[in-house]
């Protein structure tokens, strides 16, 4: 909760443990002349105009679909928008779970009603893909579902990957920025030009190199455990690349 919102508790207002004693309220309640029925403690000062100069403002939008949709329709609006929350809405390969904005039901209610259940890591890249390359300057996070590789690949931040994952390559990832994204092939695929490739693709899927000159080491990375594999394949860039399947990551020699 933000500074400046949770009220301060009073003695004799304890939350989640035992009440002082009634005579001890009593004291408490007329040294703050408050009254049993609003116990309420004191507000404490806002802090605004007392951040550091240094502070920076991050701002995500976490909404319906509709809603979500039609503040980043509106340029004004959405040039305030920092960051895509994927939380109450998803697409599944059941379907589109979209409950409009403004209805008078929770979102849990919205969900019991939805039979399609959550999104997959493949759903979430979809999404992710979608959003930006729409939207290339914002970050996009997920609420939803389990967002692995795959979102990872498409462009999504902060996902759900293995404890264990090799150091290198998390510091590598944000270098990188979408390049390929191609849904109906399941393949996507991030890139630092001249440097470096993280691909999710199936197994045959392939991927043009074009652009780039050099050779390439072809990395396999293990998804159970987030290892990284040193490949002895070589690729040359400017020809065709056709995937092992799962997760490669394509390093400059």
């Amino acid at each position: 909760v933000a500074a400046g919102i949770l009220p301060a508790v009073e003695p004799g207002f304890q939350p989640g443990g035992k009440n002082v004693d009634g005579t001890k309220q009593a004291e408490n309640l007329k040294a703050t002349n408050r009254s049993p029925a609003n116990p309420g403690g004191k507000m404490p000062p806002s802090t605004a105009g007392r951040m550091p100069a240094a502070t920076t403002l991050i701002i995500a939008l976490s909404a319906t679909k509709d809603v979500q949709d039609a503040i980043l329709a509106d340029a004004k609006r959405s040039q305030l928008v920092d960051v895509i929350d994927f939380k109450y809405w998803w697409q599944t390969d059941k379907g589109l779970f979209a409950p409009a904005g403004g209805q008078n039901l929770s979102p849990r209610q919205f969900e019991r009603q939805w039979k399609g259940g959550r999104p997959s890591d493949v759903n979430l890249a979809q999404m992710a893909a979608e959003y930006r390359a729409k939207f290339p300057g914002k970050a996009v996070i997920n609420n939803a579902g389990q967002a692995a590789w795959a979102y990872v690949c498409a462009g999504g931040s902060l996902p759900n990957l293995p404890r264990a994952t090799d150091a290198g390559l998390l510091a590598a990832v944000p270098q990188m920025q979408p390049w390929i994204k191609d849904s109906s092939s399941k393949l996507w695929a991030l890139r630092e030009p001249g440097k470096q490739f993280l691909i999710f693709g199936e197994s045959g899927a392939e991927l043009g190199l074009s652009g780039e000159s050099g050779a390439f080491r072809l990395n396999t990375v293990d998804t159970r455990n987030g290892s990284v594999t040193r490949g002895s394949q070589i690729v040359q860039a400017g020809g065709t690349l056709k995937l092992p399947g799962g997760v490669v990551w394509l390093i400059k020699e």
